[in-house]
């Protein structure tokens, strides 16, 4: 039996990978409506992205393909680093996702709130359908543009 070309993985440019990653983010959007709680909400998150990354670890793992062995690549340079560079970049990267996480729920608080007043049930749910539908447009032209 012979290996595929390239890995079957929930995370490589797949029409059928970037429809999943459109659906993770917007089922991700989607949890306030369905719970309540902060703590629930962080459980749901939590539980929506351990699957997605489950899936990606088994897909990953069941078609290798030592052609995209990152380890491999990686081994293959020097190590010229410096610790403390890393750990600046470390710590600004949490700043940044933790700003970010932080603009992300005011606005989308903001805007669940406009078409509650509106009339929408689910806003949350609305918002994250309408965020999948455009980030999968999204990826799939780019995925087209760089096919030409």
């Amino acid at each position: 039996m012979t290996q595929p070309t390239r890995s079957a993985s929930l995370h490589d440019d797949t029409t059928t990978d970037r429809l999943t990653q459109s659906a993770i983010a917007g089922a991700l959007i989607a949890v306030p409506d369905y719970v309540r709680s902060t703590p629930g909400r962080i459980f749901a998150w939590t539980a929506i992205l351990g699957a997605y990354a489950a899936a990606v670890a088994k897909f990953d793992t069941v078609y290798e393909d030592t052609d995209h062995d990152v380890t491999a690549k990686v081994e293959e340079k020097p190590d010229t680093t410096n610790p403390k560079v890393t750990w600046g970049l470390f710590a600004g990267g949490i700043a940044l996702n933790a700003l970010g996480l932080r603009l992300h729920v005011v606005v989308q608080t903001k805007l669940a709130r406009a078409l509650e007043r509106r009339g929408v049930k689910k806003p949350h749910t609305l918002l994250g359908a309408a965020f999948a539908a455009v980030m999968f447009a999204v990826l799939e032209a780019a995925a087209r543009v760089s096919l030409r």
